[in-house]
């Protein structure tokens, strides 16, 4: 288990809320225990009293992942997968917030767990639903672990019901989905999982669900959820049938992108013929970025395109070069749109595979990050500071200096995330030299990052309840993870359990 893994699941609500969740939405914001809250404020601020760093530790976390919590830290905690995480995982299946539950028997599934086995413990159907959908988004949702889950005695909403009857497949799967498809109770969502799966075997199903759909604000949201659904079923006949029913669309309408994309990753030729319909549809200038959409599929270029991609400056030259390339030469080759600062390049090759990425083109998405710094980057820099502390962490070290060198403390604390995230020992090895810097908040960051090193030596220990407090400048989002490291080194974690999830 790496910090790497990808996640889907975004949260909870009502089955197309869920679905908008899985596929997108923002992360919902830490709700917190405001009694604990201030409690902690007190500590932090008291500079006369004595602070224990176990109860601090404790009081930070019961804030970040106790009764008034959201599963935003808990999901950010199980990223980072620090030493016994997974014992907090399972004491979070009984916690008081159902979000809580669902959110750690998805974590503890994606660790191996049993589908079947977390689920029995929730009797509740929005749990349920959103426990399945976050499977789906795990690509954990087996045709065998969707049957088990629909002979055993639980819940689902319709939409959920509905993925589950499409994964195992069977023919009285398909009367089922039937049912749903031309019934009145089920929404829109389930009726249009139902349509897609039946498209297969009973053409237009699917035009009768969008025919069928009053036009509304949400009705493109449906179809997209739809259609990301469908991409994780591969119900490629149904996945067709929305891309033909949107194919009228502008060239640049996002819902006839998911489509077209979708084809292309399950269904090359097919995919093919619609890309090059959407191609024809817009401008010379719209196809470089509808290009891109053979770069997100993997997808090699018709041989047709390099007569038309655009080649009027450095960075058309160099986006086509790309997107021309063969997919396995493209993480090398997109070196060249990097340095020129094409943004969507570097979304693309962030979210490769470690085994995948170029160590060269990462090196120079991070230093067009610290030259380019604006808004739309610092995600992208804090990914590629990620990658390279998985892959190389000795090539963060220099960079590191240098700004500190030139006193730029937002920049250090970036790259230095870098190393706090993978949670190896030669991250943490490239981490110990910046111990000793004058920074607070830099010195926090290393002890961090350093403690994965560790296995509980005291100049280390005392250090990480003390930042977790609140006493180093740690960012906020990392002190739930100092204080969980915290109490391990000290060998406080499992008796610390009751008092974080205290009702």
């Amino acid at each position: 288990m790496t910090a790497s893994r990808s996640r889907s699941f975004r949260g909870l609500g009502g089955t197309a809320a869920s679905v908008s969740l899985l596929f997108g939405s923002p992360a919902l914001l830490l709700e917190l225990d405001h009694g604990s809250a201030s409690r902690a404020a007190a500590q932090d601020t008291n500079p006369y009293g004595t602070i224990d760093p176990v109860d601090s530790s404790i009081s930070v976390l019961r804030r970040a992942v106790g009764n008034a919590a959201s599963p935003a830290a808990l999901r950010s905690l199980d990223e980072l997968d620090p030493p016994m995480v997974d014992r907090l995982l399972e004491a979070c299946l009984d916690h008081a917030a159902p979000s809580m539950r669902t959110a750690a028997m998805i974590a503890l599934a994606e660790r191996g767990g049993d589908p079947i086995e977390l689920a029995a413990r929730s009797s509740e159907i929005e749990s349920n639903s959103a426990f399945v959908i976050g499977l789906l988004g795990g690509e954990r949702l087996a045709p065998a672990i969707a049957g088990r889950m629909l002979d055993a005695d639980l819940a689902f909403q319709a939409g959920v019901e509905a993925i589950l009857l499409a994964r195992r497949g069977r023919p009285a799967d398909l009367e089922a989905l039937d049912a749903l498809a031309t019934g009145s109770e089920a929404g829109e969502l389930a009726r249009g999982v139902a349509a897609l799966a039946l498209e297969g075997t009973r053409p237009g199903r699917v035009a009768a669900w969008i025919e069928s759909m009053t036009p509304s604000e949400t009705t493109d949201r449906v179809i997209f959820e739809v259609t990301e659904i469908g991409r994780r079923l591969a119900t490629i006949e149904g996945l067709a049938a929305i891309a033909e029913a949107v194919s009228n669309r502008p060239a640049n309408d996002g819902l006839r992108a998911a489509a077209v994309l979708s084809l292309l990753e399950l269904d090359g030729p097919r995919g093919i013929r619609a890309w090059e319909a959407l191609a024809t549809d817009g401008s010379d200038i719209q196809l470089i970025p509808t290009s891109l959409l053979l770069l997100a599929s993997e997808t090699t270029a018709p041989s047709g395109l390099v007569e038309k991609l655009p080649r009027e400056d450095p960075l058309q030259v160099a986006i086509a070069s790309l997107v021309l390339a063969s997919p396995e030469t493209r993480p090398t080759v997109a070196s060249e749109a990097v340095s020129k600062g094409h943004v969507p390049t570097m979304r693309w090759f962030v979210g490769l595979p470690d085994d995948r990425m170029d160590r060269d083109t990462l090196a120079a998405i991070i230093d067009a990050g610290i030259t380019r710094r604006r808004s739309g980057m610092i995600p992208i820099l804090l990914d590629a500071s990620a990658a390279m502390g998985r892959i190389d962490p000795d090539a963060l070290t220099p960079r590191i200096e240098a700004a500190i060198e030139r006193n730029d403390p937002a920049l250090v604390q970036i790259l230095l995330r870098g190393l706090v995230q993978p949670g190896r020992p030669d991250a943490a090895a490239a981490a110990r030299p910046f111990l000793d810097v004058p920074d607070r908040a830099t010195r926090s960051l290393a002890t961090l990052a350093v403690s994965f090193q560790s296995d509980g030596e005291d100049e280390l220990v005392r250090p990480l309840g003390r930042i977790a407090g609140g006493g180093g400048g740690l960012p906020e989002d990392l002190r739930p993870l100092a204080a969980w490291r915290h109490l391990v080194l000290s060998g406080r974690a499992e008796e610390a359990l009751p008092g974080i999830l205290a009702p």
